[in-house]
């Protein structure tokens, strides 16, 4: 009943899906005017972009720079986030840069992997993740102040900021799954959220936008953009959630990074699919989208850990980890540990794994993202010849807080040794490259087969000399050899190797 009184709030709805266009891994969009948007890439490709129907690229900003994100005033200023550089970048008028103001550090004019910004044409503000707050400045660049908690509360993981023409500051926080709206004058108004699957509830906010008086959220691991009324925090309405398979095509969405307004409706930046998608005003298609995962979820990564025949694998999705003996024949799922929340072994989002081999058993530490604290269990693993799943083989040993400023994680593994000494890595063409000059092996490409890759984030090589490669788009992990022969793929549910099938372009995992 409560769910239908939320809903029953009238707004006009961007949801009804208009176009779609593949852009390559796209992480943030921006309405530049009423025919064009901004398109920040993840690979330094930022653009403008038209969208007069089908969007085509009209003008380029790479100027040798790593855009993370993009916002608009009200007059027509042009702002950018480097985050490379970790500067702001001002267009006064136009495309051109007029200054740009910031550097890496934690005082009040510097950030620390900042993530996204927003204007309302006096002030900016600029989510400074890794510093875990917001800052505020004027449009000269001189601060204005911070936020790094709200309410009491201490902000996270603060990755997206969108802000209203009067002033009110929106805050989307990952790590806490929350939104929160402060007035211009810092109180707090409203905040709206924590970990769920339920409308109203969020897993990874990952992007905002605002617009007359309702508030766009790009709902990442639900798979959603959701309506809320910016006066009161209240939900307006969801559209857009996936279905259980991959990309299932056109108007549906599945990870989305940002959410922008634009003159006809909005539109969606998903680089997971490498695809933007516009949607006008109209009523959302909620067809076969569920509400909640079902079973133990396959959707491996983005981060993993490998000690000897101990793999662990970190599950987004439902914030637990999967523990596989890969010395057999198939890797066999043997615990599954973890949960969402914020106490003691609970992990939002895991940045470094730790093996400790010790006379009580094999001990990994897992440290936190969110808070920087480090979670250690004890894994008491079945001998190898007699397997089985059982979840008490994980017992949590401690939780050690952070003793200093917690960095919110190293740079993904993309680099690993094989035995004989050759060195292989993941490119930005989702390719591997195993060795160096006119000996190298260079094999896969984007796809869903055996031996492609969609977003692959992390590889390392086991104690037999197997690649491992995180699969993280297909939702799987794969095994190749030294020479890039393609050896497995699988899943918690189903392994795949030569021998049992030839192909899974229409039976991916």
């Amino acid at each position: 009943m409560f769910l239908e009184l939320l809903l029953s709030v009238t707004a006009p709805l961007p949801a009804h899906h208009a176009w779609t266009v593949d852009t390559g891994p796209t992480q943030a969009v921006a309405a530049l005017d009423d025919h064009h948007i901004i398109v920040c890439g993840t690979a330094g490709t930022s653009y403008i972009a038209n969208i007069g129907g089908i969007p085509h690229v009209t003008h380029g900003l790479h100027d040798g720079r790593v855009f993370v994100a993009a916002d608009v005033t009200p007059a027509g200023d042009l702002l950018l986030l480097d985050g490379e550089h970790h500067t702001v970048v001002v267009g006064v008028g136009g495309l051109l840069a007029s200054h740009d103001f910031g550097s890496q550090g934690n005082r009040l004019t510097q950030f620390n992997h900042p993530t996204d910004i927003a204007s309302n044409g006096h002030r900016i503000a600029v989510a400074d993740t890794g510093n875990r707050r917001v800052l505020l400045f004027d449009m000269a660049g001189a601060n204005m102040g911070l936020y790094d908690s709200v309410d009491g509360a201490p902000l996270a993981l603060p990755t997206s900021v969108a802000m209203s023409d009067d002033g009110t500051l929106f805050i989307g926080d990952e790590a806490t799954h929350k939104v929160y709206a402060l007035n211009a004058d810092g109180s707090h108004r409203w905040t709206i959220g924590g970990w769920g699957k339920a409308p109203g509830r969020f897993a990874e906010p990952s992007g905002l936008d605002e617009r007359d008086g309702e508030l766009l959220v790009a709902d990442r691991l639900n798979h959603r953009i959701q309506a809320i009324d910016a006066a009161t925090g209240k939900l307006i309405d969801w559209w857009g959630m996936h279905a259980l398979k991959l990309r299932e095509g056109n108007g549906r969405i599945h990870y989305p990074e940002d959410v922008a307004f634009t003159s006809e409706g909005c539109v969606v930046a998903e680089p997971f699919e490498r695809r933007i998608q516009g949607f006008t005003i109209g009523e959302p298609d909620r067809t076969a989208a569920p509400t909640q995962p079902t079973g133990s979820q396959s959707h491996f990564g983005p981060r993993m850990g490998l000690h000897g025949r101990t793999l662990v694998v970190f599950e987004p999705e439902i914030r637990a980890f999967h523990v596989f003996d890969i010395d057999r024949s198939t890797p066999m799922l043997l615990s599954t540990f973890g949960e969402p929340g914020d106490d003691p072994g609970c992990v939002q989002q895991p940045i470094g794994f730790a093996f400790e081999d010790t006379n009580e058993g094999l001990l990994v530490s897992v440290t936190d993202a969110a808070d920087g604290d480090t979670h250690t269990w004890r894994l008491d693993l079945p001998p190898v010849d007699r397997p089985r799943f059982d979840v008490d083989f994980v017992k949590l040993l401690r939780t050690t807080p952070a003793t200093h400023a917690a960095a919110i994680g190293p740079p993904f593994k993309r680099t690993s040794q094989l035995p004989d000494g050759r060195r292989v890595a993941l490119t930005q063409l989702d390719q591997l490259v195993i060795g160096e000059d006119e000996r190298r092996i260079v094999f896969g490409d984007l796809g869903t087969d055996h031996g492609q890759f969609w977003h692959p984030t992390e590889i390392v090589v086991d104690h037999n000399g197997r690649i491992l490669v995180l699969d993280h788009g297909n939702h799987r992990m794969q095994f190749f050899d030294g020479d890039g022969a393609w050896l497995m793929t699988f899943g918690t549910g189903r392994a795949y190797t030569p021998q049992n099938t030839p192909s899974m372009r229409e039976d991916a995992p």
